[in-house]
């Protein structure tokens, strides 16, 4: 999911069925297909940095709503998938850590009876 802001008013289906209206001036939660559409392709949005205003459920109409809900559920899975990636590389650092001090160690106690 990608930020724009809307330069133009037009309408697009985020879900690729039900068109809503993107108005001019509002920030938007887009998926890349329709980042690419809008910034990309027709020059219509540009990206958006920054904290975009929370939008308010009530005045959503029932596709932007499901949307919405999807884009929530996919920034939660990606910052979950994001801190288990982390997790994971910082436990493999650790165990290539431990492997190499073990075969230095492997590597010291040979060399001490070899002499």
């Amino acid at each position: 999911m990608k930020q724009i802001k809307m330069i133009k008013t037009t309408s697009g289906a985020p879900d690729g069925i039900h068109p809503e209206v993107f108005k001019a001036g509002e920030v938007y939660n887009v998926n890349d297909d329709l980042h690419k559409a809008f910034v990309k392709d027709l020059k219509i949005a540009e990206d958006f940095v920054g904290e975009a205003p929370k939008p308010d459920v009530n005045k959503m109409t029932k596709s932007q709503k499901a949307a919405y809900s999807r884009a929530k559920k996919a920034e939660e899975k990606e910052a979950k998938d994001a801190e288990l990636h982390a997790k994971k590389k910082a436990e493999k650092e650790e165990r290539v850590k431990q492997v190499k001090a073990q075969q230095a160690a492997q590597a010291e106690a040979n060399k001490e009876s070899g002499d």
